[in-house]
């Protein structure tokens, strides 16, 4: 979260009148319910409860990487290819979340639950080499 990874966290967190730190721990809180999929194997969810809907960006990124993890209005959006976006990048997720040689592609589906947590710089390369299938899953 934030950072690099996370260029739009400073804004969220400013909107809201909160820390940084603070936007974190909110968005990681809970779990965030698949709504629907969205562009290239992503998918829109719930969001997380913060204290009000966070605005689009008046000047959308042209190149956000894929993994970047957005929020706008009160919903969550996770996109797993580079592409642009209107929403605000707060963080990033090094997972591989889609494998284009299974099908399905995705192992998830509307109404399904995803976790969110931080993780250190440090880390991040150990979470590179894994994929949704091979993270906790609870049922």
């Amino acid at each position: 979260f934030g950072g690099e990874w996370g260029p739009d966290l400073p804004f969220v967190a400013e909107h809201l009148g909160v820390s940084e730190e603070t936007v974190i721990q909110t968005f990681c809180a809970d779990f965030r319910k698949i709504l629907t999929f969205a562009t290239f194997g992503g998918f829109l969810m719930e969001g997380p409860t913060f204290s009000k809907k966070i605005p689009r960006r008046k000047s959308p990124h042209t190149e956000a990487l894929g993994g970047m993890v957005e929020v706008a209005g009160d919903k969550t959006a996770f996109i797993p290819v580079t592409t642009s976006t209107g929403w605000q990048i707060i963080g990033h997720c090094p997972i591989q979340v889609i494998n284009l040689e299974k099908m399905p592609f995705v192992p998830y589906q509307p109404g399904d639950c995803i976790e969110f947590f931080p993780i250190r710089e440090d880390e991040k390369v150990a979470y590179e080499k894994k994929t949704i299938d091979e993270m906790k899953v609870n049922s």
